[in-house]
């Protein structure tokens, strides 16, 4: 009998420390509802841009308020998943043509006719595996109120998933009053 004693209330102490952690950790996972609350309760964040905080798998990512950098982030974006449907690699006038048809809105006219001149040297799908899947951007820097410098990554991938990376710069200005790639230099591709 005094065995009991000691174990029933060990039990229901072991048992309300267990729930108090249980609704501590699904209290914390419950506040958070954005970036700012993914950061203040701790989670680590990301060091690419746009920045990202993971809560145990809950990705939040940091909301732009900026406009104008929201747009050249969306050049780049936009640029990124052009490049798949072009191949610099086929025939001439078919990546001329496909240059035209996906770049025109996202490259100033400018860069687009260098690179129809030379399709080989435009950045696109040089072959059918690794493609280039998206732009990672690593940073935006304002050179002007109507220029920035974006570094970043052209991520690869193929049917089995990523296959490593490039890194690229590039300038994004408003040319006839539009946000578009101006410039591009990359490490490979």
């Amino acid at each position: 009998m005094a065995k009991w004693k000691w174990m029933i209330p060990t039990a229901v102490a072991i048992t309300c420390g267990a729930t108090a952690v249980f609704y501590a950790a699904s209290y914390r996972r419950a506040t958070i509802r954005n970036f700012n609350d993914c950061v203040g309760a701790g989670y680590p964040v990301s060091g690419t841009y746009p920045l990202q905080c993971d809560a145990n798998g809950r990705i939040f990512v940091k909301q732009e308020s900026d406009p104008v950098r929201e747009a050249v982030r969306n050049v780049i974006a936009n640029f990124g998943q052009a490049m798949q449907l072009v191949s610099v690699n086929g025939p001439a006038q078919l990546a001329r043509q496909a240059m035209w048809d996906d770049y025109r809105n996202l490259v100033a006219p400018q860069l687009l006719a260098t690179w129809t001149q030379d399709p080989v040297s435009a950045p696109g799908r040089t072959v059918s595996s690794p493609w280039p899947d998206h732009i990672a951007i690593e940073s935006l820097q304002e050179l002007g109120p109507t220029e920035y410098q974006v570094t970043g990554s052209v991520v690869l991938m193929t049917s089995t998933g990523p296959a490593g990376s490039y890194a690229v710069t590039t300038t994004v200005a408003v040319v006839d009053g539009n946000w578009m790639i101006s410039s591009w230099s990359s490490s490979s591709g």
